[in-house]
Parts: structure tokens; C-alpha cells; sequence
């Protein structure tokens, strides 16, 4: 041994060779003859092992070729020569021939133990020697590649045909690091090793992992793709350069948005269109049109002229023709010395867009297909696109509003990506609804996204001068004012208006009200407001002109009273020229400018009454009469009521309303006793009531004081009591209601003011209200109707005035009293009685009486013999719109009959008539969802009406629109409650009606009730329906409804995590022929696609449920929608990330997993991909 010692540390290459030589012989005889069966335990092995960490190259490269020596003997096996040669790693310098037989190895590995479809190393464990090298170290990289070049080019032709795929992991590891310390050198150097092989689908998916969300990864990726395309030139493949001009528009504009030159990629895409015909250009155009609205100035015109290749070699649709326009059309208000070149360029493409009549409005795509299919998710932008120039081919006549509606309501974030296409199909589109319907999103994205209104001015300035129709023409001008939110649109905006102004007629004041619009949306367009106002009034003396200059001043007085100062002579001016009939209406807003004016304290109403006074009083105008009433019931809220001022203003004004209200026309009249009706009884003294109100002992009683200077003994100062009733009697009988209305008003400020004690009558209901004091409406209201006799002359229209004025809901009862005598006065009429039976619903809590009246009408429905005829008298109707009031009143045995007979009357025959009973079970619905959601009501009704709900659970049908109100009554229920009787665990069986009604209030339970977590209502239905075929389509609709309505919702991310934590807990449990799991990716696939916003964009809805195609085709791009919101990004994404690599690793169907593997791919530049990179790639 000491020899072989000392040759091993000679540096001689022939004494170690000799040496190492003989060490291998010593452990091969030894392993055959069976001295030792572990071979690790051999001391030579063990001597000659312990040499890896000498300093001597020549030393350790021999070891190397007698470790592979014994494998190759099957002395020992790969696995422990590798494992020596890895543990020696760290401690060596010779990384070369530890590489050199590690590859020997492999290539022994394979042919004794590989297939094609099992490769034994990965990213993670065991992991590929090579890595480990890499990773040890960087600068062994030249080494690694010889050796992975000399694995791809063995003779061997099995070998060599799976090398790729033996290799794969290194070919990840070096391309796809996204912390990688290797050097760029390395990178380039392995891109062209797998170029040169044939490689396809590992490039496919190298690129398919590559970022573009820094510049430094932005340019790795870049040069990857344009050497791909370079090759790929050369060798003439058309389709893979096709496919790769997507990804190079792409890689532009994350260019442009990192601030890098991609002129040398725009000449790339420049050469391969030229190079091929037949190419379909509507990607690119989408792709080139996101470049232009971020491009600088400096690089336009590569862009622009690029467009312009575009248009001229490739088909294209009039829809992205359109989309390509109002991207330039932001360039073109802004002329520049260093742009004009390219602005040139952009009017020439303007204009052959326009000209041009080659266009297509098929939207074909036919790079969807073939290898662009398998890198659609490289990248946001294509996604998106590529998904919505499909969307764009199924859009029709018919379809296209309804597209648009449902659009309005996505997120903002998908709205705005879409902002570029409806910009096209406003341009594009020559129906004037159409066209509205796509501005009206354009305009929500302005208001939510405030920089967009730069571009969207062009496109409205554009499409003003094209179009000749005057309703579009009215609409586009009246959305000018809405963009001036930016403060360079405000000169483009002002000079437009100025022409418009500059015309004469309609079209000046159309400019004005567009004038008021610019200024309400930005204040500092007032003075292009105030002059063109100015102006007006001075030079135009026109009526229209008035009224519209009136219409103007009072918005502003409304909207902005402190530019009063500068209004107040504008207003005055109008009253003094607007004095006949054509200056009516300009008049009558003046008075409301002047109202406005005075309700914001800016002006003072007691001395402008003093000036206004004059005139009005002479006023024979209706309209300004009828203003003048609506300015004098706003003034009791402009005043201190207890000012002097305020005294002697009422007076004034009250008197002119009441001879206002004794004039012939009812409209004066009514206007009139609306104003009263804002005053307190206490401001009417009754010396100002017209005579025809007053009876004659009082006018005569007047007239003596008034004639012998004395004062009148007993009479009050404020109206007598009868004189109300003198009132109603006598007042114009179409305005009855109206003065009924002032009594209704003056009994609610009564009732305000009542105490509890007014309620609380020991000794038995009082028969009058002459305890009330003299002033009191209710005491002559009450006295009216109860001294009215049937037998003797009294006039009817009162009494059923009377009545309908007790019959109102006042914020609290009217004090107690024997209301007996409604059973008198219900016989008048039909009218009477229905108002007769709503005070006793309204009294019957606190009144013994009027409960025993609702009694007698309730014990009608004791026997259903009659319950038609009952039905047809409408008094169940009354008994209804009550009915909270009833269950705190009523014992529930008198309840009951009513309830239980009406309701099953309405559920028997809801469908046998003209829609009566639906009316009636409607009506029933509403009556119990407001009782129960009544905390004061009956408990033994309460339970009644929730067992009754609960039994009708079994009989109805909720999938039919007849029943839909039995849903409102349900969820007035306790949660607890509902969540018990539509749970199936409680019921004796399940039928598959009464689980679909449980499916549909459950999903309104999550959409309406306050809850925490709402989402988790239809946990319980989702679990068992996961196990029932034939209900799973119905119940995924239902899912897409509640998670469409809930979608912007803080809770729903963190429904997501409880739901993919549940999930991840039932996967053990579940076998392979177990269908379940796939039901649950459907229900997450439908949750995320519907949170996003993304079933928004697809025409029929419903595919989203039927088609697991369409689930899975769109579940990635709504998973990286969701990742761009902050709050998903921080707290929800890492987790989804996780999950999703599980269940793509999981024994579910391909379309499944690809559709989970494609989330990841577009999740790729979430932070915590860095962190698990290796995890997620190692399992592909």
C-alpha cells in the first residue's frame, strides 16, 4: 500500500494511472471473489475515495474514470457513484472530471433503468447532478454544456432521442431561474444548444415560463425569442414564425413600458411579414395599437410604419381597423416638429383606413390554432387578446347590446383592458344605440380612470365629424362636457363650444347648457359659463333665451349659490323683462333661482320679499303662480321661527295663498295648499281665512268686533275647529285631497308631540276626543266623523276625506277612543269601509275596539265557503299591507284562518287565472317578510308564519317565476333558521325539487343577508351535489349567479381560501374513479371566472356552466385578473399558487390539469413564483 500511496501522490501521470489501476483491480477481485459484498467498506475504495479532495487534477480525473469503471462493472451502482461524486462537489477542484463522469454516467443510468416516460432526475429530488454542479459552481457552466451537448449527440440512437427529455431539468434550471447567478454568457450559450436540437416543445415550454416584468427579464426574454425567430427564419418555418410575432409585439410593448429601444424587435416582425403572405394581422393590429397609446414620440414612426405594413400585406378586420385609429387619434390633437413626420404617416394610415374597402368583418384568428395555441398564456396582453378577438367573432346585430350591458357591470380593471376595442366598435359603428351603449362604457371608464379622457376626447371629436345623424350629433356633444376631468382637454372642449355658441337659434343654447355641464364638472370653467350667459342676455331677446339663461342661472344658484353676487342682477333682470305670457317660465325659474338662493342663506327672503312683493301680487301667470306657491312653502325652512321678521312675512304670504286656494283654477289652488301644508297651524290666525271656510257665527262675531272696535269674547286666535271642517266642504272638489293633505300635515306635527300616558286608558276607551284640546285637528277631524247619522243629510266626499285622512300611517297612533262607530260610518261606501278597516289595523294594538273591529272581519274567514266572494270585496288586501301590525295585536287563533285559507286559496290556483292570484300570493309574501323582520309581533304568529313558510318548501316549485316572492318571506327567517330548513340532513328524503328550491334560497341567502361569511351558505349544497349528476349543472348556474352578484366583495377572496382548504382536505379521501373532485374544480372554475369579471366578455353565459371547455379556457386569464388586485396579490394568490400545483399533479383529466398548469404559467410574475419556482417546474 505504501507504494500505491506514494504513486498517487507523484504527479505522475503514469505512476497515478498505474496506481489508480491497481487500487480498482484490488476492489474488483475483492467484490467478485466475495470478501466483501459493500463495497464502501473495502479500504481500498475507501483510499481511493478519500483522494477526491486532492489538490492534484491528474489525481482526481483517474478516480473519476475508475468510479465509472466499477459501475460499468456493476461493481457498484449509479446511484452511489453519483452520490461520491455529488458529496465531493464542495470539496473539489475539479469540477470537469466530476462532470465528465457524471454525464457517463447518466448515460450507463439510462440504458440500464430509463424509458421514455420515466426519467429518474428533476429540478427538486433527486435532483440532476448537473444542477448541483451549477449551483456549487457558476463558472463550471462551460463544462456542463459540452457535456449535456455530448448526451444530445450520443451515438446511441435511443440515448440521443431522449436526451431533450433527459435533460430537461438543466435546460429549466439555467433558462427559467428567476434568481439565477449563472451569467448571461451561459444563458445565451444553452438557448443555442437547444436550438440547434430538436427541441420544439421544450422551447415552447421554456418561453411559456420567461418574464417580461423588469427590463433585465424583459431582454432575457427577447433575445430567446428573437433567436428562436432567427432560426426558425433560416430554416424557413413559416408556422413557428407566425406563431412567434405575437410574442415579439408583446415583448415590444413591455419595451416601451421599461423604456427600451424596440425598433431592432419592430424590424424583426417587419422582416417576417414581408417574408410570408396570406398572414391574418388582427392581433398584431390590437397588439400595436397598445403600442401606440404608450409609445414616446422618438419611436412612432417605427411603430406607425409597422401599422402600415401591416395594412398593407395582411387581411384585417374593420373592427381592429377601427381599434388601430383611436389609438392614433390620441397623437393627432397635439401636433409637434419632433413628431411630424410621424403624425404624417399617422393621417395616411387614417385615411387608407377609412378608404380602404378590403376590410373584413369576420374577425378570424387563425393563430389560435397550431403552436400559437400552446403560447397564448405567455403573456397578458396576447391572452387577453387572442380571447377577445374570438369574442369579437361571435358578435351579431342581435347580440351585441346585450354584450354590452353586461360588460357596463365587469370590474373596472377588465373594462379598461377592453378599452382600446370598444373605442374600435364606437368608431366603427353606424347605429346610433349602439354607438351610445359603447360610449356610455367608454364614459365610465373615463370616471373611474381619469387620464382616459384624453383619449377619449379625439375619439369623440372624431366621430362628431362623421356623423350626420342629429340624435348621435346631440348625444356626442352633451358627453363633451364630461371630459374637461383633464385639464388639457379644457381648450379643445371650450373652442368647440365656442362654435356651437357662435351659431344662432337652438344650437346657441344647446352650447350654453353644454357651458353649465363643463362647468359642473370642473369649476374653473365657470368664466366660460359666466360670459357666454352674459352675453346672451344682453344681445338675445329672444324668450328662448330667457328660459334658457333662467334654466342656467338657477343650477348654479342650486349647485354653486356663492357666485350669487355676480347672479343676483342676471335675475332680476329676467323678472323685469319677462312679464308677459312667453316669459312665464323664464319668470317661474327665477323664483327658484332666488329660493335656491335663499335656502343656502345667501340672500335674505324678508327683504327679498320686499322687493318681489309688488309684482307678484299683480301675478295672473299659472306657472309663475304655481312657483310662487312653491317658493312660499320653502320659506317656514328659510326663517327663525321666532323672528319678528318671520311673523310678519307668514302673515303676508299666508294670505295670499289662501286667496290663492278660493281661485277657480285647481291647479293655483292645489299649488297653494301645498304650501300651507309646510306651515304650523299655529301660523294661520283665523282672520286671514277666506270667509267661504269660516261658519257664520264666526264671520259674524268678526264683523261686530270689527265694527264696534271691541274684542270678540271666546273666540281664539287661532282658527276655530269648525272652520276645517268649512273647509272640506267647501274648498274646489278637485283639489279635496290636497286640503286633506294640509290636515294630514298639521295632525303629524300633533301626533309628534303625544305622549305615552295619551295611550293608557284604564277606566275603558274614551267615546269622544273632546279631552284633546280645542286646537287639535284630530278632535275635529274625530268629532266629524263620529257625529255623523247615516239617517239624516251629511256630505259624503267629507266623510270620506275624513276617513282617509285617519286612515294615513302616522309615526305614531292617534290618541285612544271607542272607534265603535266605524261600523256606522264603514256602510257609506265601499271607500269608507276599506278606510274604516285600515284605522282599526292601525289602532289595534292599542285599542280594544278598533281590534275587535279587525276581528270581526278576520272571523269571516273562519269557513272557506265563501272565501271567493271574500276575496272580491279586496278587504284581505287591507288586512295584508297591515299585517305587522295584526301579529302584534291579534291572538294567533284569530289570526290563523285568515292566513292559512288565503295563502293555500293563492297557491291552489295560481296558474288557473289572468294573474289574480299571483297578484294575491305576491301581496301574501311581502305581508310576511315585513312581519317577521317586525322584532315587536306575536311569538306563537311568528312561529306560524315560519312554519308556514317551512311547509310550503315541500309544495312550490322556485325554478317557476310565480314563486319567486315566497323567496323574499324566506329570508326574513333567522339565518339559523333558513340554513336548518334547507339543509338535507334534517329532511326524511330528498327530492330533487324540493333540493333544488333549497339550492336557489340558499344562493339568495349568500347574495342578500349581512352575514359574515355569506359564501359559506352553500358549502353544505356544493358537498352534496358533488355526489348527484344530475343536479350539478343546476346547482354550478346558481353558483355563477351568487358569485356574478357578491363578485365585488371583500369576502369572496377569503371564501376562496376556505373553499380550497376544504378541497385540499377531501382529496385523500376521494379515489381516482371519483367524480366528485372534478365537480369542485368546477365550482372554483366558475367562482374565479365570475370574481374576475371575466364571464363577462363571453356571449352565452351559460357556456361557462355547460362547457368545461369554456371553464377551463378562461379560468387562467381570471386568475391573473384577480392577481392584479393588491389585496388578492398579498394575502390569496400564494395559497391559489400552491393549490393549483397540487391539483395539477393530481389524478384528474388532462383538460383539468392544463387548465390549472396555465394559471400557474400566468401567475408567473407573482413574487412568490420566485420563491417556488423550482416546485412548480420540476412536476410539469
Amino acid at each position: 500500500m505504501d507504494v500505491i500511496e506514494y504513486k498517487l501522490t507523484s504527479k505522475n501521470p503514469v505512476l497515478i494511472s498505474h496506481a489508480v489501476s491497481r487500487l480498482y483491480e484490488i476492489i474488483k477481485e475483492k467484490y467478485k471473489n466475495g470478501t466483501s459484498k459493500d463495497v464502501t467498506k473495502i479500504p481500498e475504495y475507501k483510499l481511493l475515495i478519500s483522494k477526491f479532495e486532492s489538490k492534484d487534477k491528474i489525481l482526481t480525473t483517474s478516480i473519476c474514470q475508475v468510479l465509472v469503471k466499477l459501475v460499468e462493472n456493476e461493481i457498484i451502482s449509479v446511484t452511489t457513484a453519483l452520490c461520491t461524486l455529488i458529496s465531493y462537489i464542495s470539496s473539489t477542484n475539479n469540477y470537469v472530471a466530476i462532470t465528465v463522469s457524471m454525464s457517463h454516467l447518466l448515460i450507463l443510468d439510462f440504458k440500464l433503468h430509463g424509458t421514455e416516460d420515466n426519467y429518474l432526475y428533476t429540478l427538486t429530488m433527486p435532483q440532476f447532478p448537473f444542477i448541483t454542479i451549477l449551483k456549487e459552481e457558476k463558472n463550471s457552466w462551460r463544462t456542463v454544456l459540452d457535456q449535456m451537448h455530448f448526451i444530445m449527440n450520443y451515438p446511441d440512437k435511443q440515448i440521443k432521442e431522449n436526451s431533450i427529455k433527459i435533460l430537461r431539468p438543466v435546460f429549466i434550471f439555467i433558462l427559467c431561474n428567476p434568481s439565477s447567478a449563472l451569467s448571461d454568457g451561459c444563458k445565451e450559450k444553452t438557448w443555442q444548444l437547444l436550438k440547434s436540437s430538436n427541441a420544439l416543445e421544450l422551447q415552447i415550454e421554456i418561453l411559456l415560463w420567461l418574464r417580461t416584468n423588469d427590463i433585465d427579464t424583459c431582454l432575457e426574454t427577447y433575445y430567446k425569442i428573437f433567436g428562436f425567430t432567427m432560426v426558425s427564419l433560416s430554416k424557413n418555418d413559416k408556422d413557428i414564425c407566425i406563431a412567434l410575432l405575437p410574442l415579439l409585439s408583446s415583448v415590444c410593448i413591455s419595451f416601451l413600458e421599461h423604456g427600451f429601444d424596440p425598433v431592432v424587435n419592430l424590424d424583426t416582425i417587419s422582416t417576417i411579414i414581408n417574408k410570408y403572405d396570406n398572414l391574418s394581422g388582427n392581433i398584431l393590429l390590437a397588439l400595436m395599437s397598445e403600442m401606440i397609446v404608450i409609445c414616446p414620440g422618438y419611436y412612432l414612426i417605427n411603430v406607425l410604419q409597422l401599422c402600415e405594413l401591416v395594412l398593407n400585406k395582411m387581411s384585417c378586420n374593420i373592427i381592429l381597423i377601427n381599434v388601430l385609429i383611436a389609438s392614433i387619434l390620441k397623437w393627432m390633437p397635439y401636433p409637434s416638429v419632433l413628431c411630424a413626420e410621424a403624425l404624417a404617416v399617422a393621417n395616411a394610415l387614417i385615411n387608407k383606413a377609412v378608404t380602404e374597402v378590403k376590410w373584413t368583418k369576420e374577425v378570424n384568428n387563425p393563430l389560435s390554432k397550431g403552436i400559437f395555441a400552446k403560447l397564448i398564456h405567455f403573456d397578458p396582453y396576447i391572452q387577453f387578446y387572442t380571447e377577445s378577438i374570438d369574442v369579437l367573432n361571435t358578435i351579431t346585430e342581435s347580440n351585441i347590446l346585450s354584450w354590452l350591458k353586461t360588460l357596463s357591470k365587469s370590474p373596472i380593471d377588465l373594462r379598461y383592458k377592453y378599452r382600446l376595442i370598444l373605442s374600435g366598435l364606437f368608431l366603427q359603428s353606424e347605429d346610433v344605440i349602439l354607438t351610445k351603449a359603447v360610449c356610455d362604457i367608454l364614459m365610465q371608464i373615463t370616471k373611474e380612470v381619469i387620464i382616459f379622457a384624453s383619449h377619449m376626447l379625439p375619439l369623440i371629436m372624431h366621430k362628431l365629424s362623421k356623423s350626420r345623424d342629429p340624435d348621435e350629433l346631440k348625444y356626442l356633444l352633451l358627453t363633451l362636457p364630461e371630459l374637461v376631468i383633464i385639464k388639457e382637454n379644457v381648450p379643445i372642449i371650450n373652442r368647440t363650444l365656442q362654435t356651437l355658441f357662435r351659431s344662432e337659434g337652438p344650437l346657441k343654447y344647446f352650447a350654453l347648457e353644454l357651458y353649465l355641464t363643463m362647468n359642473d364638472r370642473d369649476p374653473r370653467c365657470y368664466r366660460y359659463l359666466s360670459s357666454a350667459l352674459m352675453e346672451t342676455l344682453q344681445n338675445d331677446k329672444s324668450w328662448y333665451a330667457d328660459v334658457t339663461c333662467a334654466k342656467v342661472i338657477k343650477h348654479i344658484c342650486e349647485e354653486r349659490p356663492e357666485c350669487a353676487e355676480e347672479l343676483a342682477p342676471l335675475i332680476s333682470q329676467i323678472l323685469n323683462k319677462c312679464v308677459d305670457t312667453n316669459g312665464s317660465a323664464a319668470t317661474a325659474l327665477a323664483l327658484k333661482s332666488i329660493s335656491a338662493l335663499c335656502r343656502s342663506s345667501v340672500i335674505s327672503i324678508a327683504s327679498v320679499w320686499k322687493v318681489l312683493a309688488p309684482k307678484m301680487r299683480k301675478e295672473k301667470r299659472t306657472i309663475v303662480m304655481k312657483t310662487l306657491c312653491e317658493f312660499f312653502g320653502n320659506i317656514p325652512s328659510f326663517l327663525n321661527k321666532n323672528s319678528i321678521a318671520y311673523d310678519t312675512l307668514i302673515t303676508d304670504v299666508l294670505e295670499i295663498l289662501w286667496s290663492y286656494v278660493i281661485q277657480n283654477n285647481p291647479e293655483i289652488s292645489e299649488a297653494a295648499l301645498k304650501a300651507i301644508a309646510m306651515y304650523r297651524i299655529d301660523d294661520i290666525p283665523l282672520k286671514m281665512l277666506p270667509d267661504d271656510f269660516k261658519y257664520s257665527t264666526t264671520t259674524s262675531q268678526l264683523s261686530t268686533s270689527a265694527s264696534s272696535n271691541t274684542k270678540p269674547v271666546n273666540i281664539s286666535p287661532a282658527i276655530l275647529n269648525t272652520c276645517w271642517i268649512k273647509m272640506l266642504e267647501k274648498v274646489n272638489k278637485m283639489v279635496l285631497n290636497a286640503a286633506g293633505n294640509v290636515l294630514i300635515s298639521f295632525i303629524t306635527n300633533e301626533v309628534k308631540h303625544f305622549r305615552s300616558g295619551i295611550y293608557n286608558w284604564p277606566h275603558g276607551e274614551p267615546n269622544n276626543f273632546k279631552y284633546l284640546p280645542e286646537r287639535s285637528i284630530i278632535r275635529v277631524v274625530g268629532e266629524h266623523l263620529r257625529r255623523i247619522d247615516g239617517t239624516k243629510p251629511f256630505n259624503e266626499n267629507v266623510a270620506i276625506e275624513c276617513l282617509r285622512i285617519f286612515a294615513f300611517k302616522y309615526p305614531k297612533p292617534l290618541p285612544n277612543i271607542n272607534w265603535n262607530f266605524l261600523h256606522k260610518i264603514s256602510e257609506i261606501s265601499h271607500k269608507a269601509k276599506e278606510y274604516s278597516l285600515t284605522i282599526a289595523c292601525h289602532h289595534s294594538v292599542i285599542s280594544s275596539s278598533a281590534r275587535n273591529f279587525v276581528e270581526h272581519y278576520l272571523s269571516r274567514f273562519e269557513s272557506d265557503k265563501n272565501i271567493e266572494d271574500l276575496l272580491e270585496s279586496k278587504e284581505h288586501e287591507i288586512l295584508y299591507s297591515n299585517l305587522e301590525i295584526l301579529c302584534e295585536a291579534m291572538q294567533v287563533q284569530k289570526v290563523k284562518p285568515f292566513l292559512d285559507m288565503t295563502l293555500s286559496y293563492a297557491v291552489i290556483n295560481l296558474f288557473s287565472d289572468d294573474g289574480t292570484n299571483v297578484i294575491l300570493f305576491k301581496n301574501i309574501m311581502h305581508s310576511y317578510a315585513r312581519a317577521l323582520k317586525t322584532e315587536t309581533i306575536n311569538d306563537a304568529i311568528r312561529t306560524l308564519l315560519s312554519t308556514t313558510l317551512s311547509n310550503l318548501l315541500d309544495e312550490i316549485d322556485l325554478t317557476q317565476d310565480y314563486y319567486k316572492p315566497y323567496i323574499s318571506a324566506i329570508l326574513a327567517l333567522p339565518v339559523e333558521y333558513i340554513e336548518r330548513m334547507t339543509s338535507p340532513d334534517v329532511w326524511w328524503e330528498t327530492p330533487l325539487k324540493k333540493l333544488k328550491n333549497a339550492v336557489i334560497i340558499r344562493a339568495e341567502l349568500a347574495i342578500n343577508n349581512d352575514i359574515e361569511m355569506p359564501l359559506n351558505c352553500m358549502n353544505e349544497l356544493i358537498d352534496l351535489v358533488s355526489a348527484l349528476p344530475s343536479i350539478q349543472l343546476y346547482l354550478l348556474q346558481e353558483v355563477q349567479r351568487v358569485q356574478t352578484e357578491v363578485k365585488f366583495k371583500m369576502y369572496t377572496s377569503d371564501w376562496v381560501v376556505d373553499f380550497l382548504n376544504r378541497v385540499q382536505v377531501i382529496i385523500p379521501e376521494i379515489s381516482e374513479e371519483d367524480q366528485r373532485i372534478l365537480f369542485y374544480c368546477d365550482v372554483f372554475f366558475v367562482s374565479i371566472i365570475c370574481f374576475s369579471g371575466m364571464d363577462c366578455i363571453i356571449m352565452d353565459t351559460y357556456s361557462i356552466i355547460s362547457s368545461q371547455h369554456v371553464r377551463a379556457r378562461l379560468f387562467p386569464q381570471a386568475m391573473a385578473m384577480l392577481a392584479d388586485i393588491q389585496y388578492w396579490k398579498d394575502n390569496i394568490i400564494p395559497q391559489v399558487m400552491e393549490w393549483l400545483h397540487l391539483m395539477r399533479t393530481s389524478p384528474i383529466p388532462e383538460l383539468y390539469k392544463s387548465a390549472f398548469h396555465n394559471s400557474l404559467i400566468s401567475l408567473k410574475h407573482h413574487p412568490h413564483y420566485n420563491k417556488n419556482w423550482f416546485t412548480y417546474l420540476s412536476s410539469i
